[in-house]
């Protein structure tokens, strides 16, 4: 654990991550049915997806911080890190944010 850093200061950063992700996935949905409808909109629907498992990802790695856990926090966290900084690379630029404090989160760790 970095010295820097406390539990709960890293756990609420990892949580803040997950929260803009998954908002801003759900923003895009939101975005696109109602700019293209809800007849063209399937193809956004990964994205919500993704966007829940980020979520989930990353609060499950938020607790296993809170019970000290911090290699399978670390480890958990890979995956929703660079899904949220990819999915902001590709147009989604409010995600990104959530990439970096996860990045952040797990620098920190």
């Amino acid at each position: 654990m970095n010295l820097l850093a406390s539990d709960e200061r890293v756990e609420a950063i990892i949580k803040a991550g997950g929260i803009i992700s998954a908002t801003s996935g759900i923003i895009f949905v939101l975005y696109w049915v109602f700019k293209a409808g809800i007849n063209r909109t399937w193809p956004t629907l990964p994205i919500l997806l993704i966007s829940a498992y980020i979520f989930k990802a990353s609060e499950d790695s938020a607790e296993m911080v809170k019970l000290g856990m911090y290699e399978e926090a670390k480890n958990k966290l890979i995956v929703p890190m660079a899904a949220s900084l990819i999915l902001g690379w590709v147009g989604n630029y409010f995600m990104i944010v959530g990439g970096l404090l996860l990045l952040l989160g797990y620098l920190t760790l």
